[in-house]
């Protein structure tokens, strides 16, 4: 081992810049991961008829492309036919909170 009177010993800068390598991958794995716990629809608000209309498409094509069984997919397609009244009625706060609880339910809803 090389050693120099001024600096100390050369191997554990190596260390420590692999010990906060190591500390940075967890640390943003970890925001990932909350972050993907998000559900997908909170970054998503409803304030007009047209992202009414978009946010009402994801969430059919969030429905067909799920691998559930049918009783779960009448039940969020009747969630969606709801909202598509709310959005219809003008109440996007009403037709959010619909969207949320579909993501969230298909979410938690176990695979076929």
């Amino acid at each position: 081992m090389h050693r120099d009177n001024a600096t100390g010993p050369l191997w554990p800068i190596g260390n420590q810049a692999l010990d906060a390598a190591v500390i940075v991958s967890v640390l943003v794995a970890a925001i990932l991961v909350i972050f993907s716990s998000w559900p997908a629809s909170s970054a998503e608000r409803i304030t007009s008829q047209e992202n009414c209309g978009a946010a009402l498409t994801k969430a059919e094509d969030a429905i067909v492309r799920a691998n559930i069984d049918s009783g779960a997919f009448r039940t969020l397609n009747d969630h969606l036919v709801d909202m598509r009244s709310l959005c219809a009625q003008g109440d996007y706060a009403g037709a959010e909170s619909k969207l949320l609880d579909v993501m969230n339910a298909l979410k938690d809803l176990p695979k076929k």
